[in-house]
């Protein structure tokens, strides 16, 4: 989720005592200076359950805070949309894609970077890198792509680790070890890798087995002309209640009367 979404969003999936998920974690910009050391959370966080809900923050905007150890990929995703910078450090980065801003108290108004009307081309052009590096194989990948701080806390948030494996040392870890994967989250190429023996498929039929679809036939149910049909409650009976317009989902009920 992002900072534009507002505190609606979070308060109708993570409302404090009736939550709708377990975990909701907020990705925001600090929207400050480059040069501030200040990380700024929704002033309305407090009011969720910490556990359930966390905010984390990119300095000052998404792409700087991304660029510190993927500046080869950077500069390949700004190659590929005519954006290109010799020298890519979070801070050229940052200027190419910094918003216009007006100036307050007398200070200098900001012009907008030569980037910021390329932040979705820019974003589906690394995401295609990033794709393919993660899918390379050992030694292949050029620029093994690196995870910003606040993502693997974001991450970590999200997916907490098992108590039993809490410790466990993960530093020195090498980015390309190869990992057992549940077979549903294989490409097609790798199902039943594992050369367990397929049991559950037996009694089904697919559309291009011989024979046609003489079974679907043998398997059809006919109605029952004796049964009543259910009558379709009135539209009245379906919405009595509903929040207040433009209220809170938590909010008190009103009652609509149709009469």
């Amino acid at each position: 989720m992002g900072w534009k979404v507002g505190q609606w969003p979070v308060h109708l999936l993570a409302t404090r005592g009736s939550e709708l998920c377990t975990k909701l974690a907020i990705l925001v910009d600090s929207d400050l200076a480059f040069e501030s050391g200040e990380r700024k959370k929704p002033g309305w966080l407090p009011d969720h359950d910490p556990s359930v809900v966390e905010a984390f923050v990119s300095h000052p905007t998404l792409e700087p805070s991304i660029t510190e150890g993927n500046e080869l990929l950077i500069a390949e995703a700004l190659r590929e949309v005519g954006l290109d910078e010799e020298n890519v450090t979070a801070r050229t980065v940052y200027e190419l894609f910094r918003s216009a801003k007006k100036g307050k108290d007398k200070e200098p108004d900001i012009k907008a970077g030569r980037g910021s009307s390329k932040k979705g081309e820019f974003a589906l052009a690394l995401a295609g890198l990033l794709s393919e590096a993660n899918e390379a194989s050992l030694g292949e990948a050029a620029a093994p792509p690196k995870v910003p701080e606040h993502m693997q806390r974001l991450f970590d948030f999200l997916y907490p680790s098992d108590p039993a494996e809490e410790g466990t040392a993960r530093e020195g870890m090498d980015p390309f070890e190869t990992l057992v994967e549940p077979d549903w989250l294989m490409a097609d190429s790798g199902w039943d890798a594992d050369d367990l023996p397929i049991t559950d498929t037996e009694d089904f039929f697919w559309p291009d087995d011989e024979g046609g679809l003489e079974w679907a036939d043998e398997m059809a149910c006919e109605p029952d002309p004796t049964a009543s049909e259910a009558d379709a409650p009135p539209w009245d009976a379906l919405q009595p209640q509903r929040p207040p317009l433009g209220a809170w989902p938590t909010a008190a009920l009103r009652v609509t009367d149709y009469e």
